[in-house]
């Protein structure tokens, strides 16, 4: 039994949902996905009609070799003391060197901190460019443009942009006017004379802290002011399952990695912090 209406996802709808998510991961410097386009592409029409059965169908939401791998990268190391009471402090030219000479001066263990992410397939990136393209969009048009500048979708007279090879806007343009309007505010209250406060702050682990199933609530889409049909509803629950089911690895993934550090010798080894 199909899973939506007919028409709902087309095979062209997956050929320009490969084009746009090949792009995007071309900037994403996270991940080297360039092997595994190319490997897709050798086969990519019987490849994106195999993906469309598995969407019809829903059986790709809890298949984990569909969706990707749990992957770990490094989000910052500690540095042990050389403070060896004496009030002397140096430091060499060399990063390694002066690395290696702090390591030989302390008995701390070094504390290392690494950011859990999805390594995704193939079909997962096409999958997702998708849902944006017939769900996101709507979410995303209902976001202030004047408050909320990265990673926006690229738009066509006010609706997305379709015939564009990406999904989104360039981040460093858009970066670059929020911090150029900040600056501006800035100074134009100091030019009147007011006394201000600029504050910059950074949530921690905000993304791996928001539980994405509030997309579907109807207070938020009511809020929003945003709609949705029985097929967008349906395709953005099979979505967020999806990623409950990658979730629901991650804890694992956690506990191997941990176990592999602590196999090795002690002086060598950092602490992982997930």
């Amino acid at each position: 039994m199909a899973r939506y209406q007919r028409g709902f996802i087309t095979l062209a709808d997956l050929f320009r949902a490969y084009r746009k998510a090949k792009v995007d991961a071309f900037y994403e410097s996270s991940h080297f996905h360039a092997i595994a386009y190319a490997r897709y592409e050798k086969s990519l029409h019987s490849n994106l009609k195999r993906l469309l059965a598995r969407l019809s169908t829903g059986v790709w939401v809890n298949d984990l070799n569909s969706l990707g791998q749990c992957v770990f990268v490094p989000k910052s190391l500690g540095v042990p003391s050389r403070d060896k009471g004496d009030g002397v402090h140096y430091a060499t030219l060399d990063h390694l060197q002066d690395w290696e000479a702090s390591c030989a001066d302390s008995t701390e263990e070094v504390k290392a901190n690494f950011r859990q992410i999805i390594n995704p397939s193939v079909d997962y990136q096409i999958i997702s460019a998708l849902w944006v393209m017939r769900v996101g969009h709507k979410l995303d048009k209902a976001i202030d443009p004047t408050c909320s500048y990265g990673h926006r979708l690229r738009r066509s007279r006010g609706e997305i942009n379709l015939d564009c090879s990406g999904l989104f806007t360039p981040y460093f343009s858009a970066y670059r006017d929020w911090r150029a309007k900040g600056l501006s505010a800035m100074r134009r209250e100091l030019e009147r004379g007011q006394e201000i406060l600029a504050v910059t702050m950074d949530i921690r682990q905000f993304y791996h802290s928001v539980v994405p199933e509030f997309i579907l609530r109807e207070a938020f889409l009511d809020a929003a002011g945003v709609s949705l049909t029985e097929d967008e509803e349906a395709f953005s629950r099979d979505l967020l399952a999806s990623i409950a089911c990658w979730y629901s690895v991650l804890a694992s993934c956690c506990l191997c990695h941990a176990s592999f550090l602590a196999g090795r010798n002690r002086r060598d080894r950092p602490l992982l912090a997930c």
